[in-house]
């Protein structure tokens, strides 16, 4: 029935270098090509190439172009990669859990706290 893992698949998609950082940087607005190269300075231009074409090929990113001169290209989750917020929050929830000290800056928090923050970041656009 199942020709492989929907789990196994997503995560090989979302483990590739720099891509769970250009999603979440897309979660809440829309960026050019230049605004995610100054928020990830340590990513090359090419690699922040590959990984958008990518993500755009597999349907998780659009593209918008602006209709006035110069034309601007920005970048947006498509409504398919939407359905990632519920994910990375849960994985970001379980994550604090699990690796408290090593993750959160004052591992003294409680968990109630913690996935506030969470809902903040992954799920309220």
């Amino acid at each position: 029935m199942i020709k492989q893992s929907p789990v196994s698949y997503l995560l090989g998609i979302l483990n590739k270098k720099w891509t769970v950082e250009i999603l979440e940087a897309l979660f809440d607005e829309e960026l050019q090509f230049s605004e995610l190269e100054r928020r990830y300075p340590d990513m090359s231009g090419k690699m922040l190439s590959r990984r958008v074409k990518e993500l755009f090929d597999l349907g998780l990113i659009g593209k918008m172009i602006s209709s006035i001169q110069p034309l601007e290209f920005k970048y947006r989750l498509s409504d398919q990669a939407r359905l990632l917020r519920p994910v990375f929050y849960q994985l970001a929830v379980v994550g604090a859990k699990l690796f408290r000290d090593e993750i959160l800056e004052d591992p003294s928090q409680d968990t109630p706290r913690i996935e506030d923050y969470f809902k903040q970041l992954y799920l309220q656009s």
